[in-house]
């Protein structure tokens, strides 16, 4: 087997071969295994390159790094291509969305019913809180009354008796009373004086 040096001219020694393989040993049967790794293929492209001219594997270089860069623009379009699908996706109505359109008005006309209700609902909130409130101070005053009502039929009562009781009194004047009442202090003052003279005899007895 020969091969080719770096300016062309026939390899003929297994030593330099050796030297040109970096000194490592391998039979054709793992050359072409290391195909089945990409730390494999990174070896043979190692070897390969160490076989090429300067100018040959600065071609090879320039054309891998070109073909990077194709990846990688490849790479960024195809990104492109599915946001870009995925904006359609979300663009295009299906036939259910379709068939929504025609019903606009009918969900714009229950938006507004709905945020009505919901407005309802707030602005009678506070209505309802302050009836609430009424109604316990009703509550309240309706006690308050029964309680009332009963201390005035208590002193209707008691009005009413006492009538009864002065009944015979009522053809007398004011005048007559304090003549009466007059009168009365009179005679309680003489039988107090009468009673003190008696206890007086009694202690002197």
């Amino acid at each position: 087997m020969s091969l080719l040096q770096m300016v062309g001219t026939k390899i003929s020694q297994v030593t330099e071969i050796r030297r040109l393989f970096n000194y490592t040993p391998i039979n054709v049967n793992e050359f072409f295994a290391w195909s089945n790794s990409a730390e494999g293929r990174r070896k043979q492209r190692d070897v390969i390159l160490k076989l090429l001219t300067d100018t040959d594997r600065k071609a090879f270089n320039d054309l891998d790094l070109l073909e990077t860069g194709y990846y990688n623009e490849r790479t960024e379009v195809n990104k492109k291509v599915e946001t870009a699908e995925s904006t359609i996706k979300s663009i295009v109505l299906n036939k259910e969305d379709e068939a929504l359109i025609p019903r606009e008005k009918e969900a714009r006309d229950l938006i507004t019913l709905y945020r009505n209700i919901i407005d309802l609902r707030k602005s009678n909130k506070p209505i309802q809180e302050k009836i609430n409130d009424l109604k316990l101070r009703k509550e309240r005053l309706e006690f308050d009354l029964k309680y009332i009502n009963e201390e005035i039929g208590k002193g209707e009562e008691a009005i009413k008796e006492g009538n009864k009781a002065v009944e015979k009194y009522n053809n007398l004047t004011d005048e007559d009373l304090a003549l009466k009442l007059e009168k009365g202090n009179e005679i309680i003052t003489k039988i107090t004086s009468l009673s003190t003279k008696t206890d007086l005899k009694k202690e002197w007895q």
